[in-house]
């Protein structure tokens, strides 16, 4: 008797297996590849994406170092995942090589990038990709310090260089409407004097009296070595607020960013989880390649640093802050 039961019981269970895997949309090949650098950033979009996606898709996961590049791409690629979701400049890039190398008949499965700079024009040198903006605009960082803050912020300084020219001309429009007046000084795409050019353009700044600095992210100018040299000693006679948009030049120990509006690692997670599924029920194909914005962002302030600088804000409007840095 107790056999019997047990026979019936796994025969259940087979037809319940039978009947998952043989749902529209969902066979045994149907698993997405993760691709991203470890770190405690792309671990946390990841749980958020596997949390909304609750088992209904496989989801694997692949951890690259900064040593791989194409060869790594091509042995996951060989497993023909359904999608990609590709985390990091460094992960794009080498799945853009990938892309080139590639026939020209070689299907390419859709591409979601989150956690990268400039994702916008990764976008436009790849085949069937699309993602998630990282940087937060201009505007809504101002609208965050201002609410906090009770200096003026009617003039912003921008260092950038010649290839986001479009960038700084949209903030500029944008927030023209508004009084704001940016305050710009556009640098060469190569150069061996970014150290004296970054200094000669933050002196400018202090002499044009621009209420704070907004410091793009592009990791050409924000080496180590610029840092240290050009940026951080500057920055300290510089006793206006800094708006940065990553968190590491936040940190304590480097003096150098007072405020921050970044994404939320875990909701942009879902929010990649639900172009996922909405891709999967379109038969696995992008509707547009339109690049969505971020859903969430968490603020940041460095209290240490306004201290120092002697910038006073609403202390009474901290507890709207996300990461209060003292």
């Amino acid at each position: 008797m107790a056999l019997k039961i047990c026979i019936n019981l796994i025969l259940k269970l087979l037809m319940i297996s039978l009947i998952t895997w043989s749902m529209p949309g969902h066979t045994s090949n149907d698993f997405i590849s993760v691709i991203r650098p470890d770190g405690q950033h792309f671990k946390r979009a990841l749980q958020g994406l596997a949390d909304d996606l609750d088992g209904e898709l496989i989801v694997e996961d692949n951890i690259m170092s900064t040593s791989s590049g194409v060869e790594y791409i091509k042995q996951i690629m060989q497993r023909r995942p359904k999608l990609v979701v590709l985390m990091s400049n460094h992960v794009i890039n080498a799945y853009t090589a990938y892309q080139k190398q590639a026939k020209p008949d070689e299907i390419m499965p859709p591409a979601l990038l989150l956690i990268a700079l400039k994702i916008d024009r990764h976008v436009e040198t790849m085949k069937n990709a699309t993602g998630i903006v990282y940087e937060v605009p201009l505007a809504t960082s101002l609208i965050y310090v201002r609410s906090l803050t009770q200096q003026p912020l009617n003039k912003i300084g921008i260092i950038y260089r010649s290839w986001m020219r479009p960038d700084i001309e949209r903030h500029r429009q944008f927030l023209a409407p508004e009084g704001v007046e940016i305050v710009s000084v556009e640098l060469p795409n190569e150069s061996s004097r970014y150290i004296s050019l970054i200094k000669k353009a933050l002196k400018k700044f202090r002499s044009n009296g621009v209420d704070a600095l907004w410091i793009e992210n592009d990791n050409a100018l924000l080496k180590s070595q610029l840092l240290r040299k050009a940026w951080l000693p500057s920055v300290k006679r510089f006793r206006k607020p800094v708006i940065v948009g990553v968190d590491s030049l936040l940190a304590k120990k480097m003096n150098f960013g007072d405020f921050g509006a970044l994404p939320d690692y875990y909701v942009m997670g879902v929010q990649c989880s639900n172009m996922i599924l909405n891709i999967q029920q379109n038969n696995w194909q992008l509707f547009d390649e339109d690049i969505e914005q971020p859903l969430a962002i968490k603020k940041h302030i460095n209290l240490y640093n306004l201290k120092r600088k002697k910038i006073a804000i609403h202390a009474n409007r901290l507890q709207e802050v996300d990461v209060i840095l003292r």
